[in-house]
Order: structure tokens, then sequence, then C-alpha cells
């Protein structure tokens, strides 16, 4: 589920799916992008990147490009 569906659970707004998860990323490495991307548009899993500003466009990191694709997908 979306995290955004996880708060509503939270707050008693909304009933979830029995065995539903959210799925997070810490700090934005490109290995996200790279590895976890392509899996989750292939199975339609949402998720949440969690992005240290000041580490985007180092070099193990996801660069703007990156993000704006991950975004656009929904």
């Amino acid at each position: 589920i979306r995290l955004s569906e996880f708060a509503e659970f939270l707050e008693g707004r909304r009933a979830l799916p029995r065995r539903s998860v959210v799925i997070t990323f810490d700090d934005g490495h490109v290995s996200g992008y790279q590895h976890a991307f392509p899996l989750l548009v292939k199975y339609g899993y949402p998720s949440t990147f969690f992005l240290y500003t000041d580490f985007l466009g180092a070099k193990e990191a996801l660069g703007w490009a990156q993000i704006r694709e991950m975004a656009a997908s929904g």
C-alpha cells in the first residue's frame, strides 16, 4: 500500500487489505533506481523513497532525472 494509505489507517479513516505492506527506501542510493524501481513498476507496487538532498548527485546517489522519472511513474 502507499504510505499515505497507512497514515489514513493510523488515523482511523481507512481499513487495510489483509497482509498489507509499505515499501520504503532510505538515503537515495542509485541502486534503488537500478534494481528496485524496475521491479516496483513491473509488479505495480507503490513505494516511498526518503532522500537526503545533500547526498543527491554524489557518485553512488540518485540524480534529479532519475528522481523525476520515478515520481512521474506514480
